[in-house]
């Protein structure tokens, strides 16, 4: 994916970077943007994340991530240690420093996509059915 995105937006004030969000090394370089799609529910130590994620942020900077919902059938994933309730994952981010910390779950039905690139739903609320991707996007800023 970083690949890809290195491909399709060249912006000489653009980049994209691929790490170990658990074990952060020692870095002076600070980002305006970090996002995490679908990855958070799969961490160890998702707390250590989290603040690794803060601490690379420029002030004012936005971090967006995204998880799914804590619906039944997201735990027949082996891999998903981490799926937790909206609420939960404010307190998480608001303990590592982050601030004005939102979510909001919506829905995305796929495979329109298939039939034209421009056919996308989504609904403004998820639905408890492993048809429609469900997913909890987490917002917060670094002060």
């Amino acid at each position: 994916a970083v690949k890809n995105a290195q491909k399709v937006n060249k912006h000489p004030n653009l980049s994209f970077k691929m790490l170990d969000i658990e074990e952060l090394k020692k870095t002076d370089q600070k980002f305006d943007l970090i996002f995490s799609f679908e990855v958070i529910e799969h961490l160890d130590d998702v707390d250590q994340a989290l603040r690794n994620m803060y601490v690379l942020l420029k002030k004012g900077g936005v971090c967006i991530c995204s998880t799914p919902y804590p619906y039944s059938y997201v735990f027949v994933d082996e891999t998903h240690i981490n799926v937790r309730h909206p609420i939960d994952w404010q307190r998480k981010f608001t303990k590592a420093g982050f601030k004005d910390v939102k979510t909001k779950q919506v829905g995305f039905v796929p495979y329109f996509y298939r039939y034209s690139e421009n056919f996308h739903i989504q609904l403004p609320f998820g639905l408890p059915t492993p048809y429609i991707n469900s997913p909890v996007f987490i917002y917060g800023r670094k002060n």
